[in-house]
C-alpha cells in the first residue's frame, strides 16, 4: 500500500469521525483488521460491524467530491441502459443512470475502478461521470433494468448472415468488437462495395452493397447499433460526439485484412454510417487488364499517357470510379515529376501524390485551394471531382499550360457528361482545347435466370428507350429472392477527344447534335453496352435503371 493510499483511507476514517458515525477506537480497530486482512479501510470497518454500506458510501463520495445517491428503479433513464452493453454492466456492477446528449453518469460502488471509466467510455463513445450508490441497490437495480433472464435486453440483432448461436455469442461480447468485425468479414465475403447503417425509429437497417445494387442482411436494435457506431468511432480514432465524421477502420481478422474508409452523419434517428469496402478485390491493377474492343484499348492506352490535358472518369459506383482514377493517376506518373492530389479522396491516391485535403487546408475554399497548387507548378494533379464549376474552369484553363489533370464528375456515360460540360465551359474553344478523353465505368451484375423474373416486352421497352426489342430478347429483373452474388463484371466506355470531335466542341455542339456525330463515329456509350447485356439476358435490367437515375 502507498502512502498515498493511506491518506485516502485516512482521510475516510476522518471523514466519518467528524460526522460522529465511527469513535477513534473504531478507527484503530479497523486500520488494525486492514493490516491483517489487507483489504480496504472501508471494507475493514464493513467486516467488523462498526458502519453500513451507505456510511461508507456517503463517505467515499464526500471524500472524493462525487454525488452519493440512494436508487430506486423510478430513477434510472431507460436511454442509458439503452446505451451499455448488459454484459459490461454487470462486469464492472455499474449501473447506467442518466444520460445527457453525449455524458453519461454511472453509479458504482467503487469509484476507484476506473476501469469503470475507460471501457464504458470507450464502448459507448461519451464521456463518463460518476456516481456512488451501494453495492447491493446496484445489483438489485441492474437484474430489474436489464431482467434477470435476459441476456441482452434490448441488444439484438436480426439477420440471416449468422445462426441463432452465432449471434448469441457476438452479442456477448459488449464492447461490440467480434460482431462488427464479423459484419466486415460478412461484407468482404459477399463482395460488398460498401457498408451501410441506416437508423430508423424502430432499429437501424445494415444493408451491403452488391454489384451495385443495396441489399438489406440485417436489422440491429437501437442500443446495439449504438454499440456498434461506438466500435466504429473507437477503431477510426474519431472524436465521440462529432455530427459529421470519416477516418480509416482497419480490423485484422482470420485470413483477412479489413480496409474499410468510414463516413458518420447524425440524422434525426441516430448516427448514420457508411463503411467503404477499400479492399481492390478483383479490380485491374493494370490498364491493359481492362475487356475492351481494339479501337478502345488503344484509346485507353493514349490517354493514360497524355503529357497533357483533362481526363476526366464518370459513372455511378463512386468507389470504382475512384479505384480507376488511382490506376489512370500509377499509370501516368514518372518518378521525377511533381504529383498533388487535391480533395477528400475514399481511396488513398497513388504515394507519388502529395494529398492536398481538408485536414491540411481547412481555411481555402476549394478554388483557392487549387490557385495556390497550381502555383507550385506541378506536373499532374489529381482533383476529387470538378462538379464546382468555377474548379473546373481553373482545371480546364490548367491544362492549357502543359500539365495533366486528371478528376471525376458523376454521370452515367461520356455523352451525358460532355453534354454537361459543353453548357457550364466558359468557352467552347477553351473546353475542345483542354479536354483529351472521358472514360466511363459500371460495375455490372450478372443475371440470375433462376431467381431474376421476366419483365414484359412493352415494360422492357420503356425503360430501355426502345421502339422494339431483338428477336429472341429476354429481359429480367432482380427478384429480391435472389441469393446475394460476388459475380459482376467492370464495363468501361472511352470517349478519346480526338480532333474531329475538338473541332465540333469548339464551335459549339448541341446535345442532339453530340448525339449524332457519335453514332456517325461508331461510338457505343456506356448506356448502350449495359443495354445490350441486358438484351443478351447477361444483366438485369436494374442495371440499366441505376444509370438512368444519375
Amino acid at each position: 500500500m502507498s502512502q498515498n493510499d493511506s491518506k485516502k483511507r485516512t482521510a475516510l476514517g476522518t471523514i466519518l469521525y467528524e460526522s460522529k458515525i465511527i469513535k477513534n477506537k473504531d478507527i484503530e480497530r479497523a486500520l488494525t483488521e486492514q493490516r491483517e486482512c489487507g483489504c480496504l479501510f472501508g471494507e475493514a470497518l464493513l467486516k467488523l460491524g462498526l458502519v453500513t454500506q451507505e456510511d461508507v458510501g456517503w463517505g467515499l463520495a464526500n471524500q472524493m467530491n462525487l454525488p452519493f445517491i440512494r436508487l430506486t428503479s423510478a430513477q434510472v433513464d431507460p436511454a442509458a441502459v439503452a446505451t451499455v452493453p448488459e454484459a459490461l454492466a454487470r462486469k464492472h456492477n455499474a449501473l447506467p443512470f442518466l444520460l445527457l446528449e453525449d455524458e453519461l453518469t454511472l453509479i458504482v460502488a467503487d469509484p476507484t475502478d476506473r476501469l469503470v471509466v475507460e471501457e464504458i467510455g470507450e464502448t459507448t463513445g461519451r464521456r463518463i461521470n460518476i456516481g456512488i450508490g451501494l453495492e447491493d441497490e446496484i445489483k438489485r437495480l441492474l437484474d430489474q433494468v436489464y431482467g434477470t433472464a435476459g441476456v441482452h435486453n434490448g441488444f439484438d440483432v436480426s439477420s440471416e448472415l449468422w445462426s441463432p448461436e452465432e449471434l448469441d455469442e457476438l452479442l456477448r461480447d459488449g464492447s461490440g468488437r467480434a460482431f462488427l468485425a464479423s459484419l466486415l468479414v460478412k461484407a468482404e465475403q459477399a463482395n460488398a462495395t460498401s457498408v451501410h447503417l441506416v437508423p430508423e425509429l424502430q432499429g437501424t437497417r445494415v444493408r451491403f452493397r452488391i454489384n451495385g445494387q443495396v441489399q438489406d442482411v440485417a436489422k440491429l436494435s437501437v442500443a446495439w447499433a449504438t454499440v456498434s457506431i461506438a466500435r466504429m468511432r473507437s477503431l477510426a480514432g474519431l472524436h465521440n460526439g462529432d455530427r459529421f465524421a470519416e477516418g480509416r477502420l482497419e480490423l485484422d481478422s482470420v485470413d483477412i485484412n479489413l480496409h474499410f474508409h468510414l463516413n458518420l452523419l447524425s440524422t434525426p434517428h441516430g448516427m448514420a454510417a457508411t463503411l467503404i469496402n477499400l479492399s481492390p478485390g478483383r479490380f485491374p491493377k493494370q490498364i491493359s487488364e481492362f475487356d475492351l474492343p481494339r479501337a478502345e484499348a488503344r484509346q485507353l492506352k493514349v490517354l493514360s499517357q497524355s503529357r497533357r490535358g483533362l481526363l476526366l472518369v464518370t459513372g455511378p459506383d463512386t468507389l470504382d470510379k475512384y479505384r480507376l482514377l488511382n490506376l489512370l493517376a500509377r499509370t501516368r506518373v514518372r518518378d521525377n515529376e511533381m504529383a498533388l492530389a487535391v480533395g477528400r479522396f475514399p481511396l488513398t491516391p497513388p504515394e507519388q501524390f502529395l494529398l492536398i485535403g481538408p485536414e491540411q487546408d481547412e481555411e481555402r475554399s476549394i478554388e483557392s485551394t487549387l490557385r495556390a497548387v497550381l502555383d507550385q507548378g506541378p506536373d499532374l494533379l489529381l482533383i476529387d471531382n470538378l462538379s464546382d464549376q468555377d474548379s473546373l474552369q481553373i482545371c480546364l484553363h490548367a491544362a492549357l499550360s502543359g500539365r495533366t489533370l486528371l478528376s471525376s464528375l458523376c454521370f452515367p456515360d461520356a455523352a451525358s457528361c460532355l453534354e454537361y460540360l459543353s453548357e457550364v465551359a466558359e468557352s467552347n474553344v477553351l473546353l475542345g482545347t483542354a479536354l483529351t478523353g472521358i472514360v466511363s465505368i459500371a460495375n455490372v451484375g450478372t443475371a440470375d435466370p433462376e431467381h431474376d423474373k421476366p419483365v414484359s416486352e412493352a415494360a422492357a421497352k420503356r425503360l430501355l428507350g426502345l421502339d422494339s426489342l431483338p428477336k429472341g430478347a429476354k429481359v429480367l429483373k432482380r427478384s429480391r429472392a435472389r441469393p446475394s452474388s460476388a459475380s459482376g463484371r467492370i464495363v468501361l466506355e472511352v470517349l478519346q477527344i480526338d480532333k474531329p470531335l475538338a473541332d465540333a466542341l469548339k464551335v459549339g455542339i448541341s446535345g442532339r447534335e453530340l448525339t449524332t456525330m457519335l453514332e456517325q463515329l461508331k461510338h457505343e456509350g456506356l448506356r448502350d453496352k449495359v443495354r445490350a447485356l441486358v438484351l443478351a439476358g447477361e444483366a438485369p435490367i436494374d442495371e440499366f435503371e441505376v444509370l438512368s437515375v444519375i
